[in-house]
């Protein structure tokens, strides 16, 4: 929980103190790119570093990674990439092989949780490093 605190207080305060830039006459697809990497950032760290990570919190970061992947660029079609596999992934433990992770777990189920969670650091990451860029391009 301490881990949590300071990962939200510190994406907070970044984000406040990154360069505003005045709102477009025009709207555009990337004017609001970086308030939703900055808020994809905040969840992915709420994912990360919360006790439970539950298997419906994955369809939280469905809908940002969708957003940010507008665009097309490579990496921002990455980061929804493993949002996908990361969901498959859950679906493929919790439905169909969760007595495989519970009833002594199994070498495939916990190298697939294990994965699901790397991924879901890198999606974090992801989502931290675009908001940074995005922020120093703005």
């Amino acid at each position: 929980l301490p881990l949590l605190a300071v990962s939200l207080g510190a994406i907070t305060v970044w984000m406040l103190r990154s360069p505003r830039t005045p709102v477009p006459a025009e709207p555009s697809n990337s004017a609001p790119r970086p308030l939703f990497l900055c808020a994809a950032s905040l969840l992915g760290s709420l994912l990360v570093f919360s006790k439970v990570l539950s298997p419906q919190f994955m369809i939280w970061l469905a809908p940002w990674a969708a957003l940010v992947a507008i665009p097309e660029d490579r990496r921002s079609l990455l980061t929804a990439g493993l949002v996908l596999l990361a969901s498959l992934l859950t679906t493929w433990i919790y439905p169909f092989h969760y007595t495989d992770l519970v009833g002594g777990p199994t070498t495939a189920a916990v190298v697939a949780i294990s994965l699901r969670n790397g991924l879901i650091v890198a999606v974090t990451a992801l989502f931290i490093h675009g908001a940074r860029r995005s922020a120093r391009q703005a």
